[in-house]
C-alpha cells in the first residue's frame, strides 16, 4: 500500500515522497550501479551468443570492447578486468566446440592477446573515469549559490552553521590564504597613504 507524505525542507520547498511498505523492494530502492552491472552482463552474454552463432570465421572482437569499456567506466577496473578475462576465454572455449583449422595453441595465443588488449583498455578507461570524477567533484565544490552574511561576510554551510569565508573556501577547495592589507584598509585603519610602508 502506498501513501504520500509531504516534508518541509530547510530550503522552504515541499517535497513529495511516495511511501512503500518497509522492506518492499522496488526499482527505486535498487542502487543504479546494481542495475547497470546486470545490464552489462546481459550485453556481454548477447555478444557471446552473436559470436557463437556467426561461427569461427566471422569474428567480432571489437564488440568485446563495448561491455569492457562501459563496465570499466561505471564500475571500475576490477569489473573491467573480469570482463576482459572472461570474454576471450569463452571465445577460446568455442574453438573446442567448432571444427577450426587452427590448433588449440594458436587459439590460446589469440585469446591471450585479446585478454591483454582488453585488460589494458579496462585499466586506461578506469583511470580516465577516476580523473574525470575527481575533476567534476573539484568543480562542484564551490558551485551554486552560497548564503553569505551581508555584514560579517560569513558563509552558511549545509549544516546551517556560519563559517568565516576563508575557512569555508579552504575546507571546500585546495585554496590556501595568506593575509595582507589592501591600500584602502591601510589608509582607513592605520592612516598610511599610497607608497608608504606599514611597519609592524
Amino acid at each position: 500500500m502506498r501513501a504520500t507524505a509531504f516534508h518541509f525542507t530547510p530550503k522552504h520547498h515541499f517535497v513529495r515522497r511516495r511511501m512503500t511498505k518497509p522492506g518492499l523492494i522496488t526499482l527505486r530502492n535498487v542502487p543504479k550501479k546494481s542495475v547497470l552491472i546486470v545490464f552489462w552482463i546481459i550485453l556481454a552474454i548477447l555478444i557471446l551468443i552473436i559470436d557463437y552463432c556467426t561461427g569461427p570465421f566471422i569474428q567480432f572482437p571489437f564488440l568485446y570492447v563495448v561491455p569492457v569499456l562501459f563496465v570499466s567506466w561505471y564500475h571500475g577496473k576490477w569489473w573491467g578486468l573480469a570482463f576482459a578475462l572472461v570474454l576471450p576465454l569463452v571465445r577460446l572455449y568455442y574453438n573446442t566446440v567448432w571444427s577450426v583449422p587452427w590448433t588449440l595453441f594458436e587459439g590460446t595465443i589469440n585469446a591471450v592477446i585479446r585478454i591483454f588488449i582488453l585488460a589494458l583498455l579496462a585499466y586506461l578507461v578506469d583511470r580516465v573515469a577516476r580523473e574525470s570524477t575527481s575533476a567534476k567533484e573539484e568543480v562542484k565544490l564551490l558551485e551554486g549559490l552560497l548564503p553569505i552574511c551581508s555584514s560579517c561576510k560569513k558563509i552558511r554551510d549545509s549544516n546551517n552553521e556560519w563559517q568565516q569565508l576563508e575557512a569555508y573556501i579552504m575546507h571546500h577547495s585546495e585554496a590556501k590564504f595568506t593575509h595582507g592589507v589592501c591600500p584602502e584598509c591601510a589608509q582607513k585603519l592605520y592612516g598610511i597613504g599610497p607608497g608608504q610602508v606599514l611597519h609592524v
